[in-house]
């Protein structure tokens, strides 16, 4: 059974508002395409994908404006993605930022999946569809995409942080080439491959002067606590919620996540599956982004942060560590803190 995708109501707010400035009624544009916005009185619900994508037809006939995506994004707030937003921008640097966005992507849109790929030279920060979409609806995604993750990131980094340039797949409107660089303020390269925000490796690890582990890592729990609960979203993104939730408190069983969840561990097992997971791949990546979140801290051995992701002993860490990431903990941990 195809797996349900869903959109979080920052981005519904974001359409309607703009709609609004160009002298529309984004209600009412929402309401015709069955968008009910007095249903969604809570964080925890969220839109259905075919839903805001018949929204965002709506508006794009509506406004005729090449450019409606990033001003929509002018609308985002840090309060727009709930937690997520000031869990960003306590980030202690541009790796913990775009580790951060990966790990809680899922709180924005199930129809993408984000990811973050450091090289020797250049890092990319990108997404994969997950479902299909229209053309124009899957230029309007794109468009928001690189223009939220600037947004965030001159929050965190300041106004006038600038990436090495970002990427947009697909062809733009010659007249409206311009304009984009003036809304991005930065190089982009059109036609590119695959749509993303491109940043030198070098400065991955420059402390930001805003940083804040211990608000960040509150943000988290309380991203955590909202996706555990939202009932519209992917189970596997539900489970991953809870399975760092249980780390907490020393214990990660697959039948007591599924009894969270109201479900027999048969059927867990065939809804991972119908997502594209197993337990296994979701416990092993909350294991992952939980311990590069230990390791940042140097108050924490490597034998106390085996214990807190539910290793017996440090070996078997290192070693599952190892497999996840490439690197021992100790060489991730030099990384982040080269001194």
């Amino acid at each position: 059974m195809e797996q349900a995708r869903s959109s979080f109501l920052g981005n519904f707010r974001a359409i309607a508002l703009t709609l609004d400035d160009e002298g529309l009624d984004g209600l009412a544009i929402a309401r015709s395409v069955g968008l009910d916005p007095d249903w969604y009185s809570s964080p925890a619900r969220r839109v259905p994908a075919q839903v805001m994508t018949s929204f965002q037809r709506a508006s794009i006939e509506a406004t005729s404006d090449p450019l409606f995506a990033l001003r929509c994004v002018e609308n985002l707030t840090p309060a727009s993605y709930h937690a997520l937003g000031t869990g960003l921008m306590f980030s202690s640097s541009l790796r913990s930022f775009f580790q951060r966005f990966e790990r809680f992507f899922p709180l924005i849109t199930t129809m993408y999946e984000a990811e973050f790929r450091i090289g020797p030279n250049e890092s990319l920060f990108t997404w994969r569809r997950k479902i299909d979409v229209p053309k124009d609806n899957a230029q309007f995604d794109d468009d928001s995409f690189v223009g939220v993750v600037l947004r965030y990131l001159r929050y965190t980094a300041g106004s006038g942080y600038a990436p090495c340039r970002v990427a947009l797949a697909g062809a733009r409107p010659n007249e409206a080439h311009e304009a984009y660089h003036e809304l991005l303020r930065c190089d982009v390269e059109f036609d590119a491959a695959e749509t993303g925000v491109v940043v030198s490796s070098a400065e991955l690890d420059v402390a930001l002067n805003a940083g804040n582990r211990e608000l960040a890592n509150q943000s988290d729990q309380a991203v955590l606590e909202l996706l555990s609960r939202s009932e519209d979203a992917d189970v596997a993104v539900r489970v991953y919620s809870l399975i760092v939730e249980s780390m907490a408190e020393g214990t990660v069983a697959r039948q007591s996540v599924a009894a969270a969840l109201n479900m027999s561990s048969t059927a867990l097992y065939e809804s991972l599956k119908s997502s594209g997971t197993t337990f296994q791949e979701v416990l092993d990546r909350a294991r992952r982004d939980v311990a590069e979140l230990y390791l940042e801290r140097d108050e924490l051995s490597l034998t106390e942060i085996a214990y807190l992701v539910g290793f017996s002993d440090s070996t078997n860490f290192a070693r599952a560590f190892r497999r996840l990431t490439g690197q021992s903990p100790g060489e991730f941990r030099d990384a982040v803190h080269p001194s």
